[in-house]
């Protein structure tokens, strides 16, 4: 009867596990779900430097941004961290990589943009350290998310009293 009942019980916390698992993905496709029907090419979330972002549906990538007058790398990276960092919950070490570099927009006729794709730290060991210049043109090109962050800033407003 001891043997049963431990078997129960081991049986029991790996369903537990498991529907716990399911939640977990099921929810994740939710947020998924929402985050592409929220943030669309028409209406994309504006990071702190007004550059565009959407979730990418395209293979390969996980967001799109889409380029301001003036686009540089560190600009396209500034709103790919903190899209990454608060919608997909990207942790501060992780990597992101352009999967498509700057071009025209797939899902937004007239539009410059790049593709990012997100690599958790663990599995970067392969990727090329980042060198001195950030190029939207090099596919391949990676920064951490930290780092990506490091290069946000507001876009220059003159005041009223200027």
């Amino acid at each position: 009867m001891r043997s049963q009942t431990n078997l129960w019980r081991g049986s029991c916390t790996a369903w537990a596990l498991c529907l716990g698992l399911a939640a977990t993905l099921m929810s994740s496709a939710a947020e998924a779900r929402s985050l592409s029907e929220r943030y669309t090419p028409k209406s994309p979330y504006r990071a702190i430097n007004e550059f565009g972002v959407i979730p990418s549906a395209e293979s390969g990538a996980v967001l799109e941004v889409y380029a301001k007058p003036g686009a540089s790398g560190m600009k396209y990276f500034c709103a790919a961290a903190e899209f990454a960092q608060r919608f997909l919950r990207s942790q501060p070490s992780d990597r992101l990589v352009i999967s498509r570099a700057e071009g025209p927009s797939a899902t937004r006729a007239g539009s410059t943009s790049v593709l990012f794709d997100i690599v958790p730290r663990a599995q970067a060991q392969g990727l090329p350290s980042g060198g001195v210049t950030l190029s939207p043109n090099r596919v391949g090109e990676n920064r951490s998310v930290n780092s990506g962050k490091s290069f946000c800033k507001p876009p220059d407003r003159r005041r009223d009293d200027d």
